[in-house]
């Protein structure tokens, strides 16, 4: 058996922090001390040189862990037109060094960061499904899990955040499906969600695993979604079967420290379909 840890967190918000929150999440991860970090945007509340450093600040303090990230349409100056249609990922560039796309690949993981963000749109997001697949292309023959992370979600919970859905999801979805996508990540609502693709695309031939966090360290929560981030252990075996341990840790106010209360279990066969257990 190997395990692979990979943490997820989203929307962070800096401007809108809760400074125990955020304490008590690095408290966690070094406990954890995953093998790798994802970050799926709104980094910063509103894409201020303040706001991105005090978040490189915090995200620093999780070294020598490796991460990815993407921005949100938060890390994209609202107010500062001229800003916002010649440099508009000019912070987030300076504070998050790298590309708009970015892969990571380590012990058959692989995962592609994709940027769903628009200067132009305020909220929605947006990609090219030609785009999608050129970039998925990148994927090994071999690997033993394949992710996607965007910023903006292709699952939720609520009809009220239907419309903050990634635009084209079937379209994407079955990108996804054709490149056989095991695990996809995403943010933006601040409303967690974690299930089969089945739920919500059941005419996808080969369920994969969707996955949404909530806000890490805002205020900003939802009034039934406390603050929260997400591990996923991936296991493999030797008979080829993949296993993930799914835990969403919560932030609990009343002992100010986070906990893993939310556990579901995914399993992929060798046919690479995945089922929940």
């Amino acid at each position: 058996m190997k395990t692979f840890r990979l943490a997820h967190l989203s929307d962070l918000h800096f401007g809108t922090e809760v400074s125990a929150v955020a304490q008590a999440a690095v408290e966690l991860l070094q406990e954890l001390r995953p093998d790798l970090i994802v970050v799926t945007g709104d980094i910063t509340q509103r894409a201020t040189k303040k706001q991105f450093q005090a978040a490189r600040e915090f995200l620093d303090q999780l070294q020598p862990i490796p991460m990815i990230s993407i921005p949100g349409n938060h890390d994209i100056p609202l107010y500062n037109v001229f800003l916002r249609l010649l440099g508009p990922y000019n912070r987030y560039l300076k504070y998050f060094k790298g590309s708009l796309q970015g892969m990571y690949q380590e012990s058959g993981v692989e995962v592609i960061t994709l940027n769903s963000t628009q200067a132009l749109r305020h909220i929605q997001g947006s990609l090219a499904v030609e785009y999608v697949e050129k970039a998925l292309q990148r994927f090994q023959q071999d690997a033993v899990l394949r992710v996607v992370a965007f910023h903006h979600p292709m699952d939720c919970k609520k009809q009220i955040d239907e419309k903050n859905l990634l635009i084209r999801s079937q379209e994407i979805m079955e990108i996804l499906s054709k490149y056989k996508v095991d695990l996809v990540l995403g943010g933006h609502i601040h409303d967690p969600v974690t299930r089969l693709s089945s739920e919500r695309y059941p005419k996808i031939l080969k369920p994969f695993v969707l996955s949404v966090g909530g806000t890490c360290t805002s205020y900003r929560v939802r009034r039934d979604a406390p603050n929260s981030f997400n591990t996923y252990d991936v296991v493999t075996s030797v008979d080829a079967n993949v296993k993930i341990n799914f835990t969403r840790h919560k932030f609990e106010s009343s002992h100010q420290h986070f906990s893993g209360e939310d556990q579901q279990v995914f399993v992929r066969s060798v046919d690479k379909v995945w089922a929940s257990t």
